[in-house]
């Protein structure tokens, strides 16, 4: 089975179109296209259906920094790069082609991008770029899993799960977007009915001076199952964990956009 490396490219580029066409002739087969930023239609789910395909080796990136500045690309990349750590191919290598002079720093993207690579256009040689696309990434051990499950007719549906522990609960917040609903069932797909213990909504949540507003729930929750959250709008933070009412509860931030 030929590899296959996916290339998504932000602005036009000619000069590294033809760059990255290159890679064909170490072996890779390059498949390349132009970002589209439409989250309302879920524009990314073909990047990351293509991503999921075993063939596929890495995900390239191609911009500049202002590029990768915009809330709406942010956000459309952090749902393909979360769901490949959700999933199988969580090593799957992440380059970010930095074009232009501005400095792209790693800590400063989103959260399920911070692991990337980010190499100069300059620096950018096929035989390096197929060298990084055949070392697996190096992420976190995983504390938990989550995704976006929904689709453009369902609406958006984040599923979140711990990796190890059962949590007696989840709370669950978003900032700058609204949560409409919320469930528990078995991993990987929407549960056609669900039964909620001690649902709670509008909550508020004060981190880093930002105010997320928040829903819980105290069903018990593991690995095998899913607390599902529709979504409304696009939030630019996630602020999730187990829910304990008595203790201080371990919370988790996933910046988006």
């Amino acid at each position: 089975m030929k590899k296959k490396i996916l290339a998504s490219m932000l602005g036009k580029d000619d000069a590294l179109k033809a760059s990255l066409a290159k890679l064909a002739t170490y072996g890779l087969e390059p498949m390349v296209h132009l970002w589209q930023n439409d989250n309302q239609k879920m524009a990314w789910t073909g990047v990351r259906d293509a991503l999921r395909e075993p063939s596929t080796a890495a995900w390239i990136i191609t911009g500049t920094a202002e590029q990768l500045a915009d809330t709406d690309t942010r956000y459309g990349l952090s749902m393909v790069a979360l769901a490949l750590l959700a999933g199988n191919k969580a090593t799957t290598p992440i380059i970010i082609i930095q074009a232009g002079q501005e400095e792209i720093k790693p800590e400063t993207l989103p959260t399920a991008l911070r692991h990337a690579t980010v190499i100069p256009a300059r620096e950018a040689a096929p035989a390096k770029l197929v060298a990084k696309a055949h070392t697996p990434a190096r992420v976190p051990e995983p504390e938990w899993f989550l995704e976006m499950v929904g689709d453009e007719k369902l609406g958006q549906w984040f599923a979140l799960r711990p990796a190890g522990d059962t949590w007696d609960g989840v709370i669950f917040g978003v900032l700058d977007a609204e949560i409409t609903f919320q469930a528990v069932g078995p991993a990987g797909g929407l549960p056609d009915k669900a039964v909620l213990n001690y649902p709670m909504q509008g909550l508020k949540l004060e981190l880093g001076g930002r105010q997320y507003t928040a829903w819980a729930l105290r069903n018990h929750v593991d690995p095998r199952q899913a607390y599902y959250v529709k979504v409304v709008g696009c939030p630019v933070s996630l602020v999730f964990g187990p829910y304990a009412e008595d203790q201080e509860a371990q919370m988790h931030v996933v910046e988006l956009a």
